[in-house]
């Protein structure tokens, strides 16, 4: 289920530096794809099936924080303007919360047996 979720991010984020190699986009995007893996599995573990979708997704990205730290470090490193990084940043987290709740969503809906899917 995890590589469902993850295989679509490759493009996720509507924000892209025209000044960017492709190499350094080839990078970029492994980034970007461990910080969201790493959400999506952690929000799957930690997922009781009672707490808020919004709270399970925010404690994941909380554990994910080291990712978060490549990917901006990789973006100072190329020398993306300082509010470029900022805005890639956040459009990062609106990304992650979308997608982790969309998959605890279908993740809790039960199947027709009554379990859940």
């Amino acid at each position: 289920m995890l590589m469902a979720f993850v295989a679509p991010l490759t493009g996720c984020l509507s924000l892209m530096a025209p000044d960017i190699s492709v190499e350094h986009k080839q990078k970029l995007t492994l980034f970007v794809h461990a910080y969201h893996y790493c959400v999506a599995q952690t929000a799957a573990r930690i997922d009781d099936g009672r707490s808020p979708i919004g709270d399970i997704a925010t404690l994941a990205m909380d554990h994910c924080r080291p990712e978060e730290r490549d990917i901006t470090a990789f973006l100072v490193s190329i020398q993306a303007p300082e509010w470029y990084t900022a805005r890639y940043i956040d459009d990062l987290h609106a990304t992650a919360v979308h997608y982790s709740a969309s998959m605890l969503r279908r993740g809790r809906i039960p199947d027709q047996i009554g379990r859940p899917i």
